[in-house]
């Protein structure tokens, strides 16, 4: 997996996933995470999800076990394939500190969901 991960302020983690999510990788992606927001206040995460093409069981344990050390908000993924959004979506589920979460076919959409204020 090659991520890509930013920060936009005051509170957005924005990631770019491809290819095949490592669970080492995986887990290191959230130590990333802790240099840009306090793991103890809310977050929103927007998510390309357009060139994920694997999620194994041993990473949707990292994704569970990760996500878990983060308040979130909102998290919002877009470009999904079926397949991803049947994954991502299990994962999601998995993690309690989720708040809302939802998939969009563009950015666009994605961007102006996770800044609206319901």
């Amino acid at each position: 997996m090659k991520e890509i991960i930013t920060f936009e302020p005051p509170e957005t983690i924005v990631m770019t996933l491809r290819g095949k999510l490592e669970a080492e990788e995986t887990a290191h992606m959230f130590e990333k995470w802790a240099t840009f927001v306090d793991p103890s206040k809310k977050i929103k995460v927007l998510v390309d999800l357009s060139k994920l093409e694997e999620i194994p069981p041993q990473a949707r344990e990292a994704l569970k076990v990760g996500g878990r050390k983060f308040l979130m908000s909102k998290v919002s993924s877009f470009g999904a394939s079926i397949k991803m959004r049947v994954m991502a979506g299990l994962v999601l589920k998995m993690v309690p500190q989720v708040d809302k979460s939802a998939f969009f076919k563009t950015e666009a959409e994605a961007r102006a969901w996770l800044e609206d204020k319901k």
